[in-house]
């Protein structure tokens, strides 16, 4: 429901037990679960998805987070669950999610958090095995983000800096491709490319920077 309060903007939204099904799958939900947004600020109660040993936690009251923030923990989350839902003709990815995010400023200058991981990780059935994220602030409005994929058909690192800002942001960014195996390009052209054998390597340095006088990508 909204108010009609010139002075703000209020919402609320609650989910019925009864009715949570993802992906034709009956999920559970807390019968008090509550999410309320006034004035660019959110209040979020008792909001956890669970099915069959997963579940996904939404909250804004992280103990160890001191902006305004948005968080979401996965446990045993399965990635079929949701992209099937959104394509059921093709599984997209496969995985088991573990871990948390954290959008801090999520209405301002947005900073992420981050601790992921991804297990058994399969892209358009391309073995990538692993797939971990972290990301944290390394003072005031700068944050570091380190992502690492490993132990598959694909081995990588994207490592560098991210800077919030009201206009955009700031980023600098380094891609190392430590090996790309042909075999996985195969896979993910969907057969457009056939008979593919050997590797390749290299770096991608990444530096985007957005704001009134100067939108660039270098």
């Amino acid at each position: 429901k909204e108010s009609s309060a010139a002075s703000d903007v209020y919402k609320r939204q609650h989910i019925n037990p009864s009715d949570l099904t993802l992906n034709a799958k009956p999920w559970s939900i807390p019968a008090n679960n509550r999410l309320r947004y006034i004035d660019n600020v959110l209040d979020i109660d008792d909001f956890i998805l669970s099915n069959e040993g997963q579940s996904v936690t939404v909250s804004n009251k992280k103990p160890n987070v001191t902006k305004d923030h948005l968080g979401i923990d996965f446990k045993g989350f399965k990635l079929s669950s949701i992209l099937s839902y959104l394509n059921p003709d093709e599984v997209l990815a496969k995985g088991e999610l573990n871990g948390e995010v954290v959008l801090e400023e999520p209405f301002g200058q947005s900073g992420l958090l981050a601790d992921l991981s991804i297990q058994r990780f399969r892209v358009m059935d391309v073995d990538l095995n692993t797939l971990t994220l972290k990301a944290n602030s390394s003072g005031g409005d700068k944050y570091n983000l380190d992502m690492l994929v490993n132990g598959g058909a694909v081995n990588l690192q994207l490592k560098g800096d991210y800077l919030a800002k009201t206009t955009g942001a700031e980023l600098d960014l380094n891609l190392v491709i430590k090996e790309f195996k042909m075999k996985a390009l195969e896979g993910f052209s969907q057969e457009q490319i056939k008979n593919a054998s050997g590797s390749f390597k290299g770096n991608i340095c990444l530096l985007y920077t957005s704001d009134a006088a100067d939108d660039s990508l270098r």
